[in-house]
């Protein structure tokens, strides 16, 4: 195998493939990247089994052949190199980089081990602005729960309907619900593991459009000239939907920055089993005050209110959390009972929502 490529565009598309290299393979195939050139085109390709990325560059191929190198290795001669290109040869297992003035040779391995890159029966499909899709993601990051044993609810749920697009994340504590516009006008749904999408996030570059295709078990998300095939969750989420409020009995907009900084400070004292602040809503006036092993917090912030006087209680950390997402001066609280979720929405921003679920007063 021989070829000449860029070494800028070398770097980044190694940077690309490095994602879907195995961590922890216990094989030394896995642990590389497949490199095949042909036809003008230099394709990477890695897995871990979990998820699988192919991406591909153009090049000029003086001789096709297909090798897998170490992952690791490769990348740091990529960067290392100073030349604008970089000449490749592999001949007998032996790997030769020419940039510049540096030549550096080292171990290739064969890709017969190597498993081929996964096809996908396709049953369904729709595309959205890469900018739209990663503010999807971004935005659901904080409701995605961190708990294996309920394996569903680590991943995001993406529902296609009515020109929209929905992400939803949940943890047990709070969902996060974000939505886009879409020129699609498809009825499909599907739940992608959040660790294929933190890397999809970080891997979609300004101006690129995500397609999104899936099967039954499986979806490709292919953007730029990057596909990442992964397995999507069986199952659904609980039902949910009974949860948001568009009206409470107790209805309050607040500055979104005074509540953020209120809540910080009652998260210095509000630790350990007694992780919870106190929200006493009254007219004109939101309450804030947490007891700790410490000491205790006390903030007043001047609210607008509509309905019911309310005493409730949060874990500071996930009602801030969820605040801090929204990009309005402005947010607006509904609530129904002390016992029951609120629901947060943006004055302005119809994008995002949020539901916490309250702490039990003692």
């Amino acid at each position: 195998m021989k070829f000449k490529v860029k070494t800028s565009d070398l770097v980044e598309s190694i940077r690309i493939a490095t994602r879907g290299v195995s961590k922890a393979a216990g094989s030394n195939v896995l642990e590389g990247i497949l490199f095949e050139a042909k036809d003008k085109v230099l394709t990477l390709f890695a897995t871990d089994l979990r998820i699988s990325i192919r991406t591909v560059l153009p090049c000029e191929v003086y001789e096709d052949g297909i090798f897998v190198l170490n992952s690791n290795l490769i990348s740091e001669i990529a960067r290392k190199m100073q030349g604008e290109y970089c000449d490749v040869t592999i001949d007998e297992n032996i790997c030769e980089v020419k940039s510049g003035r540096s030549v550096l040779k080292f171990a290739a391995l064969e890709s017969k081990d190597f498993p081929p890159f996964p096809t996908l029966a396709e049953e369904g499909s729709l595309k959205v602005k890469g900018e739209d899709f990663v503010e999807l993601i971004q935005k659901s990051k904080v409701s995605v729960s961190l708990d294996e044993n309920r394996l569903i609810y680590t991943g995001i749920k993406f529902e296609s309907k009515d020109g929209f697009l929905t992400a939803t994340a949940l943890d047990g504590y709070r969902i996060s619900l974000t939505r886009k516009k879409t020129d699609e006008n498809k009825d499909i749904h599907f739940i992608v593991p959040s660790s294929t999408l933190y890397d999809v996030e970080k891997l979609i570059t300004d101006g690129d459009d995500v397609l999104i295709r899936t099967s039954e078990s499986h979806a490709m998300i292919s953007f730029g000239r990057t596909d990442i095939y992964t397995r999507l969750f069986e199952g659904e989420f609980f039902d949910f939907k009974p949860l948001i409020l568009t009206e409470g009995k107790t209805e309050v907009t607040i500055d979104r920055k005074a509540l953020s900084d209120a809540l910080d400070r009652a998260m210095i004292i509000a630790k350990g089993n007694i992780n919870m602040v106190r929200l006493t809503i009254t007219d004109g006036n939101m309450n804030l005050m947490s007891k700790g092993s410490i000491g205790e917090t006390n903030d007043d912030i001047e609210i607008e209110k509509t309905g019911d006087d309310l005493l409730i209680a949060f874990n500071p950390r996930y009602l801030r959390d969820g605040i801090n997402i929204f990009e309005d001066d402005k947010i607006k609280l509904l609530f129904t009972e002390s016992t029951n979720a609120a629901t947060i929405y943006g004055v302005k921003d119809i994008v995002f929502t949020y539901i916490v679920l309250p702490v039990r007063l003692q």
